[in-house]
């Protein structure tokens, strides 16, 4: 009789599971955000042009890209600047640091930078291009209507605050994305402005991916908006990915 019951019961598991999972607007409201993206161009483009600098930026949306995924720091005078270091070392050969430094004295960009996810590759600025740090604001004034993608890359409220109201400002909560790889950066992000769309943070990717193969997921409520993940093929080519993964999940 009792293994009946077990069996009634993992029978209607499957079931409900199955039914859920391919009709999730049974139990959830389905979100339609302000846009589509199909085609990304992460740090604006990094490898192609030099990463998060307003010539990239300007790149990628010649190139057509439906998202401009770029990474923000606060400067010492309170500036919200695109960088995806606080550690500027890689990126300009100068051992300083974001927060350290206003933003007037920031250091441009080397002529060649290394590119992360580049396999050893180094990109070389062309004659003339602008190896400037921008900030944010510069980012919103030059791209009204494209949509960005925010990587806050520190725990700082003033941060946090300082993005939101810029996002208000500019009138742009439906064409933003924002959030980090850090549950507690992304909880701060929700919390100051809900109205603002999020990307899962890793630890949340990696749950929803176990909870879909075990048949929870359709039970499980989803905070975020965007679930944003690499080509896993081009992905576990990198020879650092297993530094990457750590300190993804330690976030």
């Amino acid at each position: 009789m009792v293994f009946e019951v077990v069996l009634a019961l993992i029978g209607l598991y499957m079931i409900l599971s199955f039914v859920l999972l391919r009709n999730p607007q049974l139990l959830y409201k389905r979100r339609t955000p302000a846009f589509k993206a199909a085609m990304i161009c992460h740090r604006g483009g990094s490898g192609e042009f030099l990463e998060n600098t307003m010539d990239a930026f300007s790149g990628c949306v010649e190139l057509g890209c439906d998202l401009i995924e770029l990474d923000c720091q606060l400067t010492k005078d309170d500036q919200v600047v695109v960088s995806h270091d606080n550690d500027l070392s890689r990126g300009t050969g100068k051992n300083v640091r974001v927060s350290d430094l206003d933003f007037n004295d920031l250091p441009e960009y080397s002529a060649s930078v290394k590119v992360q996810f580049g396999f050893g590759e180094e990109y070389h600025a062309k004659p003339g291009a602008s190896r400037r740090i921008p900030l944010l604001r510069s980012v919103f004034e030059a791209f009204p209507t494209v949509p960005i993608n925010i990587d806050v890359k520190v725990d700082n409220d003033l941060l946090v605050r300082k993005i939101s109201d810029m996002i208000k400002e500019f009138n742009r909560e439906e064409l933003t994305v924002w959030g980090s790889f850090s549950d507690l950066v992304n909880k701060k992000c929700r919390s100051e402005n809900p109205r603002i769309p999020t990307f899962f943070p890793i630890k949340e990717v990696l749950w929803i991916v176990v909870m879909y193969y075990v048949g929870l997921l359709p039970f499980l409520p989803i905070k975020d908006d965007f679930f944003e993940i690499p080509l896993i093929r081009n992905f576990f080519r990198m020879p650092n990915v297993v530094q990457y993964l750590t300190s993804w999940i330690s976030a």
